[in-house]
């Protein structure tokens, strides 16, 4: 005999598992919820590692090419020096030769002698006045000295030669200082360049884990 209670007794117990399943189905999606933000909330941590060690890697390759470039022009500024260094010994030595002999010959020193050394001297003044301000801290030229580039006015002969001769010795001085200088600095844009090397060596092994470390995940 069936029981008068049995529909009642099925619907409460189809409740109940009704009850259960959406239970257990609420609690199946909030574990993918939160899985699908574990998972959103991880991808992109791996990215960014390398986002940061590419941007580190870009800005020390682009440093190396800044010293190669300086590197390069005081190269080319120190063979140019040299250069100009030995031909100011010949015309220092010239000079010298010149002076000595001044008294000899009347008519040693022509006029048209008289003025190319008036324009080769404005042209030495100008360059010591350029070597000046290269040899000066950055964006504080040198105000250049009472007669030093200044305007030039047709001297003596013997004053001539003497402000020569003392202009070739005050450029050979600073020739001299700039090669010192120029060698030093390329000595330690090496050093630079060495350390700079090691250190994205460093930096390209230490993110060599981390991408397999990704990729296995």
């Amino acid at each position: 005999m069936f029981s008068p209670n049995l529909p009642g007794l099925l619907g409460s117990q189809a409740g109940e598992s009704d009850g259960k399943g959406v239970t257990r189905s609420r609690s199946i999606n909030s574990s993918l919820c939160q899985a699908g933000r574990r998972r959103s909330i991880r991808l992109p941590k791996e990215p960014r590692r390398h986002t940061i060690s590419n941007a580190l890697e870009y800005d020390m390759l682009k440093r190396m090419q800044e010293l190669e470039r300086e590197r390069d022009a005081l190269l080319q500024g120190l063979e140019m020096v040299e250069r100009v260094r030995d031909w100011f010994q010949r015309h220092l030595l010239e000079a010298q030769r010149r002076q000595k002999h001044m008294g000899t010959e009347a008519s040693y020193f022509p006029d048209p002698y008289s003025n190319q050394s008036c324009l080769l001297l404005a042209k030495i003044q100008e360059v010591n006045l350029c070597l000046k301000n290269l040899l000066a801290s950055p964006g504080k030229p040198e105000v250049p000295p009472p007669g030093f580039g200044g305007p030039l006015y047709p001297p003596g002969k013997k004053e001539f030669q003497q402000q020569a001769v003392t202009v070739l010795k005050e450029q050979n001085h600073l020739l001299i200082k700039e090669v010192s200088e120029k060698s030093d600095r390329i000595a330690q844009l090496e050093q630079e360049k060495a350390a700079l090397c090691k250190q994205l060596k460093e930096t390209r092994g230490y993110r060599l884990p981390s991408h397999k470390e990704s990729t296995f995940i």
